[in-house]
């Protein structure tokens, strides 16, 4: 049982990213691809996260401290119990994610001590490992910090993330 428990918990979780779609299309499109669970980005609602039923996880791109600490108040009690409570991303006035830019990693430790924080925002080979000892988050988000060009992923910086990020713990 043990082993079994270890194994399944080596899985990762196959996450969906989703900006202002209704419940009805994410729960299908979970359905569909097989998705563990959907990562909102736009501007939903706790009502749209509950009707999820702890499928989901919001994105949040704060700007102060009291703005992260508000929005992870009214959105972490409809978190997936086997995910993250928030996403932590860098602000950007146009970009949703993907801007490239580095979060406040003072205000995500912050909020880490209280809420399983994904944390993501300019995160690349180079800097994963200090995010993780600054931050302490649950988790880490990565997509232009390993990309060869916009959109393309590069494997090498891939695999160096992911060997820095086991390295770190």
């Amino acid at each position: 049982i043990v082993s079994a428990i270890k194994r399944a918990a080596a899985v990762p979780l196959c996450v969906g990213v989703f900006v202002n779609a209704g419940p009805e299309q994410i729960l299908e499109t979970l359905a569909y691809c097989a998705l563990d669970l959907a990562q909102l980005h736009g501007e939903e609602d706790p009502a749209t996260l509950a009707a999820l039923a702890g499928r989901s996880f919001k994105a949040l791109r704060p700007r102060t401290v009291v703005e992260a600490e508000d929005a992870a108040i009214r959105f972490s009690p409809y978190s997936p119990p086997a995910g993250p409570d928030i996403l932590l991303d860098a602000w950007h006035p146009a970009l949703r994610g993907g801007s490239g830019e580095t979060g406040d990693w003072h205000l995500a430790a912050g909020l880490a001590g209280q809420y399983r924080v994904l944390l993501a925002g300019g995160l690349t080979p180079g800097n994963v490992a200090d995010a993780i000892r600054q931050v302490a988050p649950w988790g880490v988000d990565v997509a232009s910090g390993v990309e060869a060009a916009p959109g393309r992923k590069d494997h090498d910086r891939v695999r160096e993330f992911v060997r820095t990020v086991i390295n770190s713990q």
